[in-house]
């Protein structure tokens, strides 16, 4: 979801344009896959730049996407200027993860208290609640598109975006990596499910893992004080 990212143009300087993608599952049909995913975004940004050098930027799975479009890009022999991810990390696959576990594994990686979900355990109470602490239902609507239905839609997007990052496997992109880590953070309250080290990228990426520290949660990344931090941290890397 692309929303907060719109409070970048405020910090940039000079000012750059900014184009976010919104998750496709809340318009459309959902891809079955992060490279899949990723060839229907190519798509979206060929229409705005068609050929590169290209930044691209992502949050949490927007981060696993950006890395797979940067893949995709380099196979194609085209220019990645950029990449950055904002404490996006790769899954551990297990055949026998319950979705309860996967829940539970969540809310520790955010930060919640279990007790948030008022006794519920399952995907559905989850979105719920990321649609109330996201303010999802105060944005903007496409016609047609009423609130119900909206969270219906979040709560689908939220059951197929934890299975896709599960199958998920990175490929390689022949650049550095600029990674911003939320510092705010329950050690190994995810660790078992969610392999979150800002170096479990050095595998996928050809030049350096550069890791900058923001003290916020994962979930306070765009809110507008860490956001003036991050964009400080882009910009730099942007005029390098």
């Amino acid at each position: 979801m692309s929303w907060g990212y719109a409070g970048l143009t405020r910090y940039l300087a000079p000012p750059q344009s900014i184009y976010g993608l919104q998750s496709i599952g809340l318009v459309d049909s959902m891809p079955l896959s992060i490279e899949a995913m990723a060839i229907r975004y190519l798509e979206e940004i060929r229409k705005v730049q068609p050929r590169g050098p290209y930044m691209l930027v992502g949050w949490s799975l927007g981060g696993l996407v950006a890395h797979e479009i940067a893949a995709q890009l380099c196979r194609s022999g085209e220019k990645v200027r950029l990449l950055g991810m904002l404490d996006s990390y790769p899954f551990r696959f297990s055949e026998t993860m319950a979705e309860a576990d996967v829940v539970a594994a969540s809310l520790g990686f955010l930060g919640y208290s279990p007790e948030r979900l008022h006794g519920a355990n399952g995907i559905n109470a989850l979105a719920d609640l990321l649609t109330e602490e996201y303010a999802l239902n105060d944005i903007p609507l496409p016609p047609g598109l009423s609130n119900d239905e909206l969270v219906k839609k979040v709560r689908r997007v939220t059951e197929q975006n934890l299975a896709m990052a599960r199958r998920f496997t990175p490929g390689y992109v022949p650049h550095d990596l600029l990674f911003v880590r939320a510092a705010h953070r329950p050690v190994g309250a995810a660790g078992k499910f969610l392999d979150d080290r800002p170096d479990v990228w050095e595998d996928h990426i050809g030049g350096k893992v550069i890791v900058h520290e923001v003290a916020c949660r994962h979930q306070d990344m765009l809110d507008p004080e860490p956001l003036r931090e991050i964009s400080n941290i882009l910009a730099e890397a942007m005029a390098a």
